[in-house]
């Protein structure tokens, strides 16, 4: 009796694996809309785009838009450097009319981390790019954005 389970569950088991490769509809992934930014964060928006009218300010830009592993020929290893981006965004990305990158902006507030921000500015300062941080509850005015953007750009 005991042999006659064990047979009927391990034909049960093979029939859901195979079943489970092919259906895919055994499976219901929900979706709804998420807005593109808080309204803390469109704020800031309008204000940099306000500050820097000859300048681009894109916001929410992955990361894998703007960064690539520095290794060629090493596929594994190229896999495992973009794994440590893939998956995070930039607040705002700040470029000149040619879409050059010129500064990358992050608005922090009490869910960032120190050490996470410390690494995320190290990757993007190996690519080359600035990272300009600012406070959520001490936003910059238009002349200090200005100042450095602009100004900190030029010094580069």
């Amino acid at each position: 009796m005991i042999y006659f389970l064990l047979i009927v569950g391990a034909l049960i088991f093979l029939l859901l694996v195979a079943l489970g490769g092919r259906n895919k509809a055994v499976f219901a992934y929900n979706y709804m809309a998420r807005p593109l930014m808080t309204a803390n964060e469109i704020e800031f928006f309008n204000r940099l785009q306000s500050a820097l009218p000859n300048h681009h300010v894109f916001p929410q830009v992955a990361l894998s838009a703007i960064l690539n592993p520095s290794l060629t020929g090493n596929n594994r290893l190229n896999m495992a450097t973009r794994s440590t981006f893939s998956q995070k965004v930039a607040d705002y990305v700040v470029c000149n009319h040619a879409l050059e990158v010129i500064v990358v902006v992050e608005l922090d507030d009490i869910t960032h981390s120190l050490q996470k921000d410390a690494k995320r500015d190290s990757m993007l300062h190996e690519a080359g790019y600035r990272t300009i941080r600012w406070h959520s509850r001490a936003k910059p005015n238009p002349s200090e954005i200005i100042d450095a953007v602009i100004i900190d750009s030029n010094n580069d």
